[in-house]
């Protein structure tokens, strides 16, 4: 018998902290809800299509539709990783017949880098394409990206 009690005190005792793991719906570390997605939020508000030598990224805000372009270049710029955002550029022709070409805004991976975002003065906030879908559109595989806002447009 004292064989049988020399082994049980030989075994390790549950650690102090062996239930720290264990976590319910409410105890959920930052980390893991960041990857939580409500599929109802989005709208979509544009597209991206290829003109030409140049990328047309078309979205609407406040019910007036605006168009500004991305260069074949930078479209290619912007998929380095860790690449600085690259300008969106809006192209106007005057009355007297000059084009007028004006930096409009930026373009740029996301931190997550599942989506590009595009950000212009009117476009009322960030608007955003798949990563995965803005790669295909690049290397020609589609032929439109679609655009996303994510939440409601406000009045």
């Amino acid at each position: 018998m004292s064989e049988t009690e020399t082994r049980q005190n030989r075994m390790a005792a549950t650690p102090p902290r062996f239930n720290q793991w264990k976590r319910d719906a409410n105890n959920v570390s930052q980390s893991n809800n960041k990857n939580i997605s409500s599929s109802g939020a989005f709208r979509r508000v544009g597209k991206i299509e290829p003109v030409k030598k140049a990328f047309k990224v078309t979205y609407q805000t406040h019910g007036e539709t605006h168009s500004v372009f991305l260069g074949s270049a930078d479209a290619y710029k912007v998929q380095i990783p860790g690449a600085p955002s690259v300008d969106l550029y809006r192209v106007s022709e005057h009355p007297d017949g000059t084009i007028v070409t004006e930096i409009a805004g930026k373009a740029w991976r996301s931190r997550t880098g599942r989506a590009l975002m595009v950000r212009t003065a009117d476009s009322r906030g960030e608007v955003m394409t798949p990563w995965k879908r803005f790669v295909q559109l690049v290397n020609g595989e589609i032929t439109y990206a679609p655009l996303s806002r994510f939440g409601d447009e406000v009045p």
